[in-house]
């Protein structure tokens, strides 16, 4: 079912539906206002706490040279104010993302933001309790849940302050992740017990399940139709996967303990995350076949989201005192 909502501006609210803060996999997973909801519990997470060594001091803009031949510049995206910011799409100048003042009280809820021209603006779907931005692609469309008064996630497309509802049908609970530039949507519906990926075409949609998956996430899909996610096994053990051209292959960093692929470009680079035997989370590139693990210098943690199509990546990352900060880099 899809309705649209028309608006021109952003708006100011707070959340009041669902999180995405949560552990990584290897440990139970926690959040600081809500249960963990089975439907978005693996998609965005915050380091494990035994990541968070010290380390040596941080600069806002960062260099990091990996095997003498990849240089990765990073820019940190910090909500003005906020404890733990986390960016998930970059395009064009703009960086769209989710932040908490305060994670340790009871009450505060994620938001979301855009910023562009040096500016941060609160992001909010109209009429919603509360929003959640996952992407945005090379048509500056910005996608993502809301929940409505009833506490229900419903999934959104903004196109230029248009707003477009995407409900899978039958789901307890939707959410859009990404829009591809030729309109094809993805994201992750529940059925009030587990979590299962979704494509929308044109209004047509298809469930995603990972084969002998237990819990599967869509998070990432480029204009040929290829699809990223993130699958559960029967062990409760975390994978990446890809589903291209009607085929699931599972997508794991040597030596990794849980993973996520989150964003694929049309350069068919797949961005991501993996946590490895220490449980510290890396950053990853993988392309043509070979992973590239890629650290903010510095930091105990660094985790990846959305791709481009110009190679800019966006995600967040953990500094030495425990806070979480947003990122971009090329």
């Amino acid at each position: 079912m899809k309705t649209k909502i028309t608006l021109a501006v952003c708006l100011l609210a707070t959340f009041a539906g669902t999180l995405l803060w949560s552990q990584p996999p290897q440990g139970s997973a926690q959040t600081t206002n809500n249960p963990r909801s089975k439907m978005l519990g693996r998609l965005l997470r915050l380091p494990s706490p035994s990541s968070l060594a010290a380390r040596s001091a941080f600069a806002k803009t960062l260099s990091l040279r990996t095997a003498g031949v990849h240089l990765y510049s990073f820019v940190s995206a910090d909500f003005p104010g906020a404890a733990q910011s986390l960016a998930t799409g970059v395009y064009a100048g703009t960086t769209v993302g989710q932040f908490l003042f305060d994670p340790t009280s009871s009450t505060e809820t994620t938001k979301s933001f855009t910023f562009s021209a040096g500016t941060y603006r609160i992001f909010n779907v109209p009429g919603a309790s509360g929003t959640q931005i996952f992407s945005i692609n090379g048509n500056s469309q910005i996608a993502g849940l809301y929940s409505d008064s009833a506490s229900v996630s419903h999934g959104f497309v903004d196109t230029a302050g248009t707003f477009t509802t995407v409900d899978y049908p039958g789901a307890t609970g939707t959410a859009v992740t990404d829009v591809s530039l030729n309109g094809e949507i993805v994201g992750i519906w529940s059925d009030g017990t587990t979590s299962h990926g979704f494509t929308d075409v044109a209004g047509a949609f298809n469930s995603i399940d990972f084969p002998g998956a237990t819990e599967t996430q869509v998070a990432g899909v480029n204009s040929a139709g290829d699809i990223v996610g993130v699958y559960s096994d029967a062990a409760s053990v975390q994978h990446g996967f890809t589903y291209i051209g009607g085929q699931y292959n599972t997508l794991d960093p040597p030596s990794s303990t849980g993973t996520i692929a989150f964003g694929i470009n049309d350069n068919h680079v797949i961005s991501g995350s993996y946590s490895d035997g220490s449980s510290v989370d890396h950053g990853f590139l993988y392309s043509k076949g070979v992973f590239n693990t890629v650290d903010v210098p510095g930091a105990a943690a660094t985790l990846f989201t959305h791709i481009n199509n110009s190679n800019k990546f966006a995600g967040y990352y953990s500094d030495p005192a425990a806070e979480t900060h947003g990122l971009t880099g090329h």
